[in-house]
């Protein structure tokens, strides 16, 4: 889950904004050409990203292998089959991943990419077709009777050496031209290599979902599990919702549907905090004394704090300015 900042507090003129961007009902139909209904899916998508702030996911992205062994046989088949159990692979057993990720939209211009949104630029189609150099087979449309219409595009990958790989989207847009729901499935024809060298052919499948989360619970009040903490210079803790962490994060109510939140340090000379490579904010010891740890919900409001001392010896500092001095002169050299 992707952790805000403060700076990014632009949201709400979006929600205000959001009837201006609807598309005329009706615009597209079962009769309407592949260019039209693809082009009638791109501008759904950056409707969508004008209506919204940060758009919640429900993800739920399925993969399996499988593998055709008809022309192998004997040792070479049997050892093949062995080294492929044991890492895992061509099983034919569905794998399944589940997560809730959001998606920044117009809001937040930090995160544009080639004069997209973030949201608009990993579900644009077109953009996908240009950076993949897929090749678009078919289009088709089908409006249900309360006017969501459900688009499905097929889509060729060549992957060379005779492989190809066959993508099928499915978006789901909602009679004021908004998306609801998004899928990726995708076929791969592989050619694989037995033990002995042998080609052999290979299926993998993908199946990557998401349904778009509209209906918001704001969050009411957040409590942390401690109330204040001490630290000694460079020792670290983590903050963070739900279980693993040394302060505990509880959003109320349950159901809201941003449960993510960021910190601020009032004093940054005493303490202060970085993302680490999970995402998860860590908060560390920078020099004695007091601070405050401030915890804001996604919409700027905060939500609650928690004091931080850090302590040590005098020795300790001195330990502390001898290595850094070290460091920077190491690093003078080395550079």
């Amino acid at each position: 889950m992707k952790k805000l900042t403060k700076a990014m507090s632009v949201f709400l003129v979006a929600v205000i904004m959001m009837s201006v961007f609807a598309i005329a009902p009706g615009a597209i139909s079962s009769s309407s050409s592949a260019k039209e209904i693809l082009n009638y899916y791109e501008k759904s998508i950056a409707a969508t990203s004008k209506k919204e702030d940060v758009l919640k996911a429900d993800n739920v992205f399925k993969y399996k292998t499988e593998a055709d062994y008809s022309s192998l046989s004997g040792r070479d088949l049997e050892k093949t089959q062995q080294i492929n159990e044991e890492l895992e692979i061509y099983d034919g057993v569905w794998k399944e991943e589940v997560a809730s990720l959001y998606f920044y939209c117009d809001s937040y211009k930090e995160y544009y990419t080639e004069g997209k949104s973030e949201f608009a630029y990993i579900f644009s189609l077109k953009r996908q077709a240009a950076d993949y150099d897929l090749t678009l087979k078919s289009a088709k449309c089908k409006v249900a009777k309360n006017g969501d219409a459900t688009l499905t595009f097929v889509y060729l990958e060549d992957m060379g050496d005779g492989d190809e790989g066959t993508l099928t989207y499915t978006a789901v847009i909602n009679k004021s031209g908004y998306i609801k729901s998004y899928s990726l499935k995708q076929i791969m024809e592989v050619t694989s290599y037995s033990y002995k060298g042998n080609p052999y052919e290979t299926t993998e499948t993908y199946d990557d979902s998401y349904t778009f989360v509209y209906n918001k619970v704001d969050v009411k009040s957040m409590e942390l599990s401690q109330d204040s903490i001490t630290l000694g210079l460079d020792e670290e803790f983590t903050i963070g919702v739900g279980d693993g962490f040394d302060v505990t994060v509880t959003v109320k109510p349950g159901n809201a549907t941003y449960k993510d939140f960021y910190v601020i340090v009032e004093d940054m000379e005493v303490a202060d905090y970085y993302i680490n490579e999970n995402g998860e904010i860590v908060v560390y010891g920078v020099g004695f004394g007091e601070t405050t740890l401030e915890v804001y919900a996604y919409n700027d409001e905060l939500m609650a704090t928690c004091d931080i001392v850090v302590e040590g010896t005098f020795f300790d500092l001195i330990i502390r300015f001898f290595r850094n001095l070290f460091q920077s002169i190491f690093g003078i050299f080395m550079g």
